[in-house]
């Protein structure tokens, strides 16, 4: 297993429920499991391949079409339909087998009249990408960008420009409003290895932070220090000590629970501070918080409905805490889940059914500025 992505007892679990339905509907692919599951399409492959060899494969070449017969008359008529503009796509849905294979077999039996028409779809694709897309339908899509947790890459295929172009117009026009946004996210984290190497010189050289080094880079610290570590070793190690910056990396979550803190009194909230105790019978896991019978916890990411790795997703924090007694005797039957970023619309949904109360950036925001609190707006903006 060791050439295998490591995965939790728990994940390896849900890969294998997962491919019973995998096995059943026809439609459903390894790339919506692994979307559903937060995990690389790769991993999820691998494990089913590991896990149900020849009948994974089976299903797999079945699904995807590719030993699906086709007489050349029928690639021949496929290939008129798409030479007069018919979408690949629902040409190969009409005859049940995947683009990709019918673009093979149009290849070999066509040849270069395929070759040809294909060439040109390319470069008229392209040109339409290339399109200018006014700034006005740029600044609607930031604000869908700001309030939803919907990625870079979906509004840029939407817009229908190279998602590259789209974090150039939002940095034209949104500038460092946009980058706190896309740094607390972990998007945009298309750092090469030499603008790290480039930022380490820097460091190395001069009295710059791994702080100001992350927000020049657009990465969030979290991400820089495990690079640096991995790239350079002890000579960053030796470096970092020197500038006592290894203290800064632990610093986010902490500061993030007292920015929450903070919050929870100024709306008249009496939260008690159970970090560090075991409260809750039976388990050492606690929340950061307990007001009354409602437990409370902070999160710096933008919350799933399921966790990825170390990061814990809306069902595991409820999980956790809700109906569970406390060493006190009290049933915690209400939740608050606080994230210093955002939660994802299946979270919303599932909150709403849980009565569970969400807390996002701009809820803070919105109070701390109402109440003059202009060091906790500042503190919100850096973590």
């Amino acid at each position: 297993m060791s050439n295998k992505p490591h995965l939790t007892q728990n994940q390896i679990n849900k890969i294998k429920e997962s491919f019973l339905e995998y096995k059943d509907n026809t439609k459903l692919t390894a790339c919506e499991i692994a979307k559903e599951m937060g995990l690389n399409n790769s991993t999820v492959s691998k494990w089913f391949q590991k896990l149900f060899g020849e009948e994974y494969s089976r299903i797999s070449i079945k699904k995807f079409g590719w030993n699906r017969i086709l007489t050349d008359n029928q690639i021949k008529y496929a290939f008129q339909k798409y030479k007069n503009g018919t979408p690949m796509v629902d040409i190969a849905n009409v005859l049940g087998v995947k683009s990709d294979s019918l673009k093979v077999r149009m290849r070999k039996l066509i040849g270069d009249e395929y070759k040809k028409i294909a060439k040109k779809y390319k470069i008229e694709h392209s040109r339409i990408k290339r399109q200018k897309v006014p700034d006005k339908k740029i600044k609607e899509m930031f604000e869908v960008y700001k309030n939803r947790a919907i990625s870079l890459t979906n509004i840029a295929n939407n817009v229908g420009i190279a998602e590259s172009s789209l974090i150039a117009r939002f940095k034209f026009l949104f500038g460092d409003q946009y980058k706190i946004i896309a740094r607390k996210r972990r998007d945009e984290r298309k750092v090469t290895k030499k603008q790290y190497r480039e930022a380490f010189e820097k460091y190395k050289n001069t009295e710059i932070s791994l702080t100001t080094l992350s927000n020049n880079l657009g990465v969030q610290i979290s991400t820089l220090a495990p690079t640096f570590r991995k790239m350079f070793g002890e000579k960053y190690l030796e470096i970092a000590q020197k500038k006592q910056d290894s203290v800064e990396i632990c610093k986010k979550g902490k500061i993030a629970e007292k920015i929450a803190f903070e919050y929870l009194k100024l709306i008249d909230k009496d939260p008690i501070d159970i970090r560090g105790k075991a409260f809750i019978k039976g388990t050492l896991r606690r929340p950061d918080f307990l007001i009354d019978n409602t437990f409370v916890e902070v999160k710096t990411y933008v919350i799933s409905l399921t966790g990825n790795g170390r990061l814990k997703g809306y069902k595991e924090i409820v999980r956790d805490y809700l109906n569970k007694e406390t060493k006190t005797g009290k049933i915690i039957n209400k939740g608050i889940i606080i994230s210093t970023s955002n939660f994802t619309k299946e979270v919303e949904e599932q909150a709403k059914k849980d009565n569970i109360l969400l807390i996002n950036e701009k809820d803070m925001s919105n109070v701390f500025t109402k109440n003059n609190r202009n060091d906790l707006v500042e503190l919100l903006n850096d973590i």
